[in-house]
Order: C-alpha cells, then structure tokens, then sequence
C-alpha cells in the first residue's frame, strides 16, 4: 500500500472516530479527545509564553473547534487565523462560532498544495493518537515536513512524551513521542529549535517543539 492509500484509509478512520465522537458529546473538548478545556488552556498558554502571536498569519492544523482562537482573542491577541481541520462537522462548528476567522476542510497529507503559507503554523494534539495502519513516527515526519514548508517564521507541534508521568496508566491508544527522536528529526529541518519539556503534566507528561525558519 502506497502513501496515498495509507493516507486515505487513516483519513476514514478519524472521520468515523469523530464524527462519532462529535454526535455523543457535541461542540466540547471530548469531541476532541481533550479531558476539558482547562487542559487545553494549559497547553495554549504554554504556547503563548514562547511565541509572539500579535498580527501574526496563523495556520491551526487540526484545529478542532478553533479553541486556540479563542484562547488568543480572550488574551486581546489580534491575528489573522486559518483553522485546517479533515472533519466537516468541526469547519462547519468553527464558521459559525468565529465568522470572522478563515477555514479550510482539508487533508493536510493528501492536500498540502490547498495549504497556503502563514507567519506561525501551529498543531495540538493532531499527532498523539497510535496509528493503525502506519507507523506513527513516519507519519510525523511527513506531516512536519508539510507543516515546516508551509511557515514563514515558527512551526510549533506540542506532543505526549515517552518520559511520561509515571503514575498516570499508559494508554494503548496513544503515541508518545521520544522527544530525543523529534530532536532528531527537526534538525533534519533546521539548524534553529527549541523543546519545552519542563512544564507541568496535563495530565500526562507533555514537551512542545519549535521549528525557526532561518
């Protein structure tokens, strides 16, 4: 099976994964995969201790409900924001909450010539669940490749990490990154990156990776 067709399967599963999940628990972070909105608040302001969002272009892969713009307009941060997203019911959720933001219902590994370029490329929680069908770390690598060529200045990728919090149970659903791997990778990349692997678990033990264009 070729990249397009691992591509393709991997895109019906998290139709069927979401859409489900969507019709259960509506417009919430659970939808999402998120525990509630206090865990996604944590990461966004983790995010915005590192990056300068002010009268930014600014592209959300996997967006969900463009819960990051809202984070940043309740912070007074104007910016202009792109929301990506595969699942169809989420662009149309984010349309009718923020009008003024743009979106896009995309396949960013099937349709990354659709993407257009932006200052900031941000992704949350896109990259954190196993893979059925393809090995999780190669698909990371593609998926960052596409992200990085489409940023101006910093793409940011927040993931779980293999040094997680010993007390919470490791769940066989999830992917956790080596953050020596990603290291690894980004200098593939560019010569110019930041991890953040020092704040607190939410609940699990979390890093943030930041790829600079040079």
């Amino acid at each position: 099976m070729n990249r397009q067709e691992l591509y393709k399967r991997l895109e019906q599963e998290a139709l069927e994964r979401y859409q489900t999940r969507f019709q259960r628990e509506g417009q919430t972070p659970r939808a999402l995969g998120w525990g509630c909105s206090q865990d996604q608040e944590e990461r966004f302001q983790v995010l915005c201790e590192q990056i300068d969002f002010q009268d930014k272009t600014v592209m959300d892969l996997g967006c969900g409900f463009a819960d990051f713009y809202g984070y940043l307009k309740s912070r007074g941060v104007s910016c202009q924001y792109l929301g990506v997203d595969l699942i169809p019911e989420f662009v149309v959720c984010c349309e009718r909450t923020y009008p003024e933001a743009s979106f896009l219902h995309a396949n960013v590994m099937l349709e990354p010539e659709r993407l257009p370029t932006a200052d900031i490329v941000v992704t949350t929680g896109t990259l954190n669940l196993r893979l059925r069908y393809m090995d999780n770390f190669d698909y990371t690598k593609d998926f960052l490749q596409i992200a990085f060529a489409k940023t101006k200045e910093i793409l940011s990728m927040d993931f779980l990490s293999t040094y997680r919090t010993k007390a919470y149970p490791k769940e066989d659903f999830v992917y956790y990154h080596d953050p020596k791997e990603l290291l690894e990778l980004a200098f593939t990349l560019t010569d110019h990156v930041k991890l953040i692997h020092n704040y607190r678990p939410i609940p699990q033990t979390e890093g943030t990776l930041l790829l600079y264009k040079e």
